[in-house]
């Protein structure tokens, strides 16, 4: 019937009202504007209204034109039973104020999931299971989620921890562990030390005892991010850990130690893959979170406002956006997910950034020629679900929106894909030095945009480029970040010098980073006096070896000493790109523990760089310190160079 159709309007366009809105004067909906939503005229609708507050279903606000919203979501944000004979006033503020003696609903209880953008629509059912494997005795349920990337998997990992934490299943201070699986796919015994901790003497070079994972995560959650690339090995000590609760410290025989902890793990596999079957066997709950183009166009325009929201907490500076570029912001094909989404308008906002900037404006304008491509791309298939977008954005009936601290804030998870809180800070700095240094007004503007270009396209780069199974053994020795990352340092090299670069540079420079992460955790900084003179006699090299250590910072997220650039600068000067020289090549000898390890690394070393002067002597668990000292002295006679 007509006049459920215009309360089931009604009720739509009021689904995102907040509190705050109501406490900023916001009147509801006119007759047109719901009519046109209904596709009745306004007359019919108006004559619908009035009798759905007759039947004290709608709130009439009086005035011209008079304004209706819907009683139950009214109710709901004031926690409030509004009083029948109160459902009309001159405004919201004054229907505040005559019902402001009424008593509460009910006690109220946020839990973290229920401000989730498409908590009540495409997220109901996972959140739904999400909660019951939290709730459920004694301990939950072991948990596999899977997902594409950038849909929020470990963020909503982190929002399990919290309910669980609200609902008193874990305490404040339960602690949240994150484990990737995909960096000891191929090393079981390590693999089983990080997990699990070892004893003293467990193995040459075990000095003490060592807590693993496992028993520091006692007594809160532990994710296992791409769990699909345990190995077998791994997998069982996993499962025993499942079943049981107990596990051992590498190197005990007799003591059985317990843990209490909800093992989640995390994939991007499809879960009719063959590589899920054993998991899905000894996991109960799956949890399939949705890709954004399997979620609604509503969600979707709420995840754009929210990101908006978010883009003016860090600039505090009004953006305003135009109807053209929300509508491609929902249409475009976003195969990153939501943290391409993000990272989009990201980009958006810092190229109108440097707009407001260059033109002294007040507020932040975006418009269409400040997307890129892609998302512009978005604006041709307009056509497609053309009413459904049109309807959506009627609800804002305005040519654009603006973003300020008046906006109320929702949630979305992004799979930790953000921009640095800084981004916009450097762009101004960057603005007022090339100002001050009397650069053109336009040169200025394209430098830095050409700066923020290079920032994004290495940020979406690295949101969408999924880590995929290597059957060499190559990720044994460089993480795929740490060699993604060298990759886009390196063709920037290339661009500044000329220089071509062989995997043998990338990959000993690779190596070096790999060692540099492990000596900043450590707290271990090298210094080198030599810095200025370095400048000096290299200078090309010294320029771009500074711009990478900013590439590498970026793309790893780490600090990097100002002393590394003289490192790299001398490995871009004596980087032998055409394989001189080998013969003269110092050897190298290679000890690791395992019955393969070393043999493993070597093999990869000499035939990527084509070398043989590298050596391996593998360390396994029962060979003793005695013996390995003998061959490696042994060895080293054989390969000494003088």
């Amino acid at each position: 019937m007509r006049k459920e159709k215009v309360l089931e309007t009604l009720r739509e366009m009021c689904r995102e009202l907040t509190l705050e809105d109501i406490k900023n004067g916001i009147d509801g909906f006119d007759a047109a504007s719901i009519g046109k939503n209904a596709g009745f005229n306004r007359n019919n609708t108006s004559k619908e209204l009035n009798a759905l507050n007759a039947e004290k279903k709608v709130i009439k606000i009086r005035g011209r034109p008079v304004y209706f919203l819907d009683r139950e979501t009214v109710e709901k944000v004031l926690n409030r039973q509004l009083k029948d004979e109160l459902l009309e006033a001159d405004s919201t503020n004054a229907l505040i104020e005559c019902n402001s003696n009424m008593e509460p609903i009910g006690p109220r209880y946020n839990n973290v999931f229920e401000k989730l953008i498409g908590s009540e629509g495409s997220l109901k059912v996972v959140i739904d299971q999400a909660k019951a494997a939290i709730l459920y005795p004694p301990r939950g349920l072991p948990t596999l989620l899977i997902g594409d990337t950038g849909v929020g998997k470990t963020t909503f990992a982190e929002m399990m921890l919290q309910y669980a934490i609200e609902c008193g299943r874990l305490p404040q201070n339960a602690p949240f562990t994150i484990f990737n699986c995909s960096e000891y796919a191929d090393n079981p015994q390590l693999l089983l030390s990080q997990m699990f901790g070892y004893i003293k003497g467990a193995f040459t070079g075990a000095e003490k005892d060592k807590p693993g994972l496992v028993e520091k995560t006692d007594g809160g959650i532990l994710l296992l991010d791409e769990i699909h690339r345990l190995s077998p090995e791994g997998q069982e000590m996993l499962f025993l850990f499942l079943d049981k609760g107990l596990y051992r410290r590498l190197g005990e025989t007799e003591a059985v130690r317990k843990a209490n902890m909800l093992i989640v793990g995390a994939t991007t596999e499809d879960i009719n893959s063959s590589l899920l079957r054993t998991f899905l066997r000894r996991i109960p709950m799956v949890i399939k979170l949705p890709s954004l183009a399997e979620r609604p166009f509503s969600e979707r325009y709420r995840l754009v406002k929210q990101f908006f929201k978010d883009e003016f907490k860090r600039v505090q500076v009004p953006i305003k956006v135009y109807k053209d570029v929300i509508k491609a912001l929902l249409l475009y094909e976003c195969t990153g997910n939501i943290g391409q989404l993000k990272g989009d308008i990201q980009l958006i906002c810092a190229r109108a950034f440097l707009e407001y900037k260059s033109y002294g404006r007040d507020f932040l304008e975006v418009d269409t020629h400040l997307l890129p491509g892609h998302v512009h791309n978005g604006l041709l298939n307009s056509k497609t679900n053309r009413e459904e977008i049109i309807n959506l954005l009627q609800l804002d009936s305005s040519k654009y929106q603006i973003f300020s601290q008046h906006c109320h804030d929702d949630f979305s998870f992004t799979d930790n894909y953000s921009v640095s809180d800084e981004l916009y800070k450097e762009i101004g700095a960057k603005w007022n030095l090339y100002m001050e240094k009397g650069y053109p007004h336009k040169q200025v503007k394209e430098i830095i945009n050409s700066q923020i270009e290079e920032y994004f396209t290495r940020l979406l780069k690295r949101c969408n480029t999924r880590i995929k199974d290597n059957s060499t053994e190559f990720y044994k020795l460089v993480s795929p970040r740490v060699m993604k990352a060298v990759e886009i340092a390196l063709d920037l090299a290339k661009q500044k010098l000329g220089k071509e670069f062989s995997d043998k540079v990338k990959f000993g420079l690779a190596m070096h980073v790999s060692t540099l992460l492990e000596r900043l955790r450590e707290g271990k900084v090298s210094y080198n006096s030599q810095i200025n003179k370095i400048a000096i006699d290299y200078p090309k090299e010294f320029n771009t070896a500074k711009l990478i250590r900013r590439i590498l910072e970026e793309e790893l997220e780490i600090s990097i000493p100002k002393e590394e650039i003289c490192f790299i600068t001398m490995f871009l000067y004596a980087a032998d790109t055409n394989g001189q020289n080998r013969s003269n090549s110092i050897g190298v000898i290679v000890l690791a523990h395992g019955k393969s390890t070393a043999s493993s690394m070597v093999d990869v070393a000499n035939d990527l760089l084509g070398t043989e002067h590298a050596r391996a002597i593998d360390m396994p668990l029962d060979k003793s310190v005695e013996d390995v000292l003998s061959e490696t002295v042994e060895m080293a006679k054989e390969i000494d160079r003088g």
